[in-house]
Order: structure tokens, then sequence, then C-alpha cells
């Protein structure tokens, strides 16, 4: 049997297949304004977007080592995710600056550090393999330049590619592009939280579950049931069986973040 982390991997793949050198390379920024703006269209909470532990969004393909880039006023202003990357295993952080221009606020030498650390290491024979996570399109040189050396150059974001999100040029630059959807989001969430699971034995029980209460997300409503102390909900028009939790807020968030509406979402459950 697998885990349900390995269901996961195995429902993306890795790009990382022959365990050779692989690193990642993070525009914090980019990846942070993505995922908040995902997160506010679902109308997730404060208090459970702070449950989302940011450097799990980056494991997925057994990198080697991750380089994070991000730019702050000063070290007392460093934004909780990039405080989050400091403190784990396998992450460098590399700071730049933030600049003001009237009511503008930029970084400064964040893209160029990226750049510069990625071509090295590409040419360098070290690295086989790399990730890029940011959907920039600013970054399709780095991306060309990478890939002409020989190494194999994935990039990740939230950016849906069938919206037209990604920029072309980008996708077709890279060996792979991979769609950082809400089943990512979901599977980076804290372990305590993380407590939905497909139940197949309250499913054969459904008649004796009691209705609980109405939950109403951005875009659907379901019915919350409960057996003992189990919190269910089938979802409409869906033929897999029901899913629960011992904890109402963490089906209610699992919900509104709707990993069940991803592709790969079905797989993970039957691989």
């Amino acid at each position: 049997m697998f885990s349900d982390r390995e269901r996961f991997l195995r429902s993306v793949g890795t790009p990382n297949q022959n365990n050779s050198p692989s690193f990642g390379f993070i525009d914090v920024d980019n990846v942070r304004k993505s995922l908040n703006t995902i997160l506010s269209d679902l109308a997730i909470s404060e208090e459970d977007a702070g449950d989302i532990e940011f450097h799990r969004l980056f494991q997925n393909f057994g990198h080697h080592r991750c380089y994070a880039y991000a730019a702050t006023e000063d070290e007392r202003s460093k934004p909780k995710d990039v405080v989050d990357l400091e403190r784990t295993d396998g992450f460098i952080v590399k700071l730049g600056k933030l600049t003001k221009k009237g009511k503008k606020i930029k970084q400064q030498g964040v893209d160029v550090q990226l750049a510069i650390d990625a071509t090295k290491l590409a040419y360098s024979g070290v690295m086989k393999s790399a990730t890029l996570y940011a959907g920039d399109g600013d970054f399709l040189p780095l991306v060309q330049a990478v890939a002409d050396s020989g190494t194999q150059i994935s990039v990740a974001s939230f950016a849906n590619p069938e919206k037209g999100e990604v920029a072309p040029s980008l996708r077709a630059s890279a060996d792979r592009y991979v769609w950082m959807n809400k089943l990512w989001i979901y599977e980076a969430l804290k372990r305590e939280r993380s407590t939905v699971r497909m139940n197949p034995d309250v499913s054969h029980r459904w008649q004796a579950t009691k209705h609980e209460q109405n939950f109403s997300t951005t875009k659907n409503e379901f019915e919350i049931f409960r057996l003992n102390n189990e919190f269910a909900v089938k979802l409409d028009n869906s033929p897999l069986p029901c899913f629960t939790s011992h904890k109402l807020d963490d089906l209610k968030l699992w919900l509104q973040l709707e990993p069940f509406v991803e592709p790969g979402f079905s797989h993970l459950l039957h691989s």
C-alpha cells in the first residue's frame, strides 16, 4: 500500500526519475503572490492560510537542494514564508533588497541572482536537472540557457496553462511544465490539518449518518453528515466514495481548497 504522499507523488510524476543531482530555484515573491491570489479567490481565512507550510510546496520532486530568492527591507521584516524556508533543511535563501520608487515597490537583484546561480550550476556539470518555480516570461532566456547546457529544465507555477496564463514560449522552451494546482496546496498543509480521507466504510453505512449542516464554498454547497465521531461528505455527481474527517474544520477547509476537482485526484485515490 502507498501512503497518501506517495500516491500524490505518483500522480504528479517527477522530473528527477534517475535520482541524479536535482536543484530547485524559487522566485519566492512570484510564488507567494500566485498562492495568495488563489487563497483569496477561494475565500480561505487568514488563520487557515497560516496552516500552509510554504516549504512543502517545493518538496515533491526530491531536489537535493533548493535555492530561494526573496527581497526584504531589512533583516527584521522578513515575511513568514522566507523565515519558514530559512528554518528548513535543504533550502538556501538568498535575499535581495526592496526599493521604493514613488508608490511602487520593486525587488532589486533577485531575478538576476537566480539566473546567475542556475546558469552557473548548469554549465558546471554538477546539476543534471532543475526546476524553476516561477511562471514569469522574463525567465525565458534563463530556461533556454539551462536547456542548452544539456540540463533537464522544468518550470512549475500556479499559472493554469489551460487558461493561457503561462507564456507559450516559456512552456515550449522547458522540458516540462508542471501546474501547481489546488491539490499541491492541500498537500502543503500541516499534517495535523490534513485529516480528510476517503472512507469506504462510512459509504457502506451511509444510511446511519445524520445531517450535521450545510456548508457553502465560493462555488458549491455541500451537505455534511455525521456518523459517530466522523464528519462526512459525498461529492455531487461523483462515483467516488465519501470523504471523512474527525475534525469538522479540516473537512470544511478541504472543501474550500477543492483538491478533488484537479487532474490527478482520482488517480491519487486509486494508486
